[in-house]
């Protein structure tokens, strides 16, 4: 006959039982830290891709076409400067919507799309900020679509390409998985440099201010008279968005006012990146948590007691 099972016996099974799940667990840890890395990994490297091709396009261009992109963009601006700011963003035409369409006021202004089409595409450049390691392409709008590839030119500002009387405002998105994009916009003081790359030529700006408004609120993206200024906006707080953070800067001479692009330290990625960075925090923590159950796990088999039967 089999003796009934002492309490000893079940208490050691229970923590044999809890052993074996804390281990399955350390092993989905792991799996979920190596998959945040990878993910963050993949999508620099398809951020990178994407710019690189846009440089690569735009750098085709006869150096020719970029002065004369230049010099077309600039007699845009002076339009702007002189007619007015009408239109501030994708304002939607209400007949379009009433037909069940949806396409931004930007893609309907003709002389906007061919402006500093770089690449034929509806690239006009690239924005580079060094201290918080971002370097986006510049497209033409800031439709859903647009800031799901890269960094977005308000419409009904100034086109980025610099002067007297002009405010350029570029978005991008907070917070976004798959690219870092503006995320870590916030952590850029006044002093802070950032550039733009457009059409062959690059211009540096220097941020002299940093403020919060109201997704309604206008007011300080227009025109200056004498300014030649470029805002960064970006959605603020980070999972609520009820607010805009703009990033507000002034031209810069290189390198008496601001450094070289060269010159400024750039931030490490994994830093930069709250994925890679928790990622990066729980990977030894489960590696820890993996071996800490691996060997409970060995030492609650040992003491399981044998079977008795008479």
């Amino acid at each position: 006959m089999t003796h009934s099972q002492p309490m000893g016996r079940t208490n050691a099974r229970r923590a044999f039982r809890r052993r074996w799940m804390g281990k399955w667990v350390s092993v989905l840890l792991i799996f979920i830290a190596a998959s945040m890395l990878t993910g963050v990994a993949v999508s620099h490297a398809y951020a990178a891709a994407e710019l690189d091709q846009a440089s690569q396009q735009a750098a085709m261009v006869p150096s020719s076409e970029q002065d004369q992109m230049i010099r077309q963009a600039r007699e845009y601006n002076r339009k702007l400067a002189k007619n007015g700011q009408y239109v501030l963003g994708e304002a939607q035409d209400p007949f379009l919507q009433l037909q069940g369409e949806q396409r931004p006021a930007s893609e309907t202004d003709t002389a906007y799309v061919k402006a500093l089409n770089t690449d034929g595409d509806g690239t006009m450049g690239s924005i580079s900020i060094p201290k918080i390691n971002v370097d986006l392409p510049i497209l033409h709008g800031t439709s859903l679509d647009t800031l799901d590839h890269g960094a977005g030119h308000m419409y009904g500002t100034s086109l980025p390409v610099g002067g007297t009387n002009t405010h350029s405002v570029i978005s991008a998105h907070n917070g976004m998985t798959k690219a870092l994009m503006f995320t870590n916009l916030g952590e850029m003081r006044e002093g802070d440099a950032f550039y733009l790359h457009i059409a062959g030529h690059t211009f540096a700006y220097k941020i002299d201010r940093v403020t919060k408004i109201l997704p309604n609120d206008f007011s300080k993206l227009t025109i200056r008279k004498g300014e030649d200024r470029v805002t960064l906006m970006t959605c603020w707080p980070y999972g609520r968005n009820t607010e805009r953070l703009l990033v507000s800067g002034l031209r810069a001479s290189m390198p008496d006012q601001v450094p070289y692009e060269q010159d400024v330290q750039r931030q490490n990625p994994i830093i930069a990146d709250r994925f890679a960075l928790a990622a990066t925090g729980l990977m030894p923590c489960a590696i820890g948590y993996a071996g800490w159950t691996g060997w409970t796990y060995r030492r609650a088999a040992k003491k399981l007691p044998c079977k008795h039967k008479a």
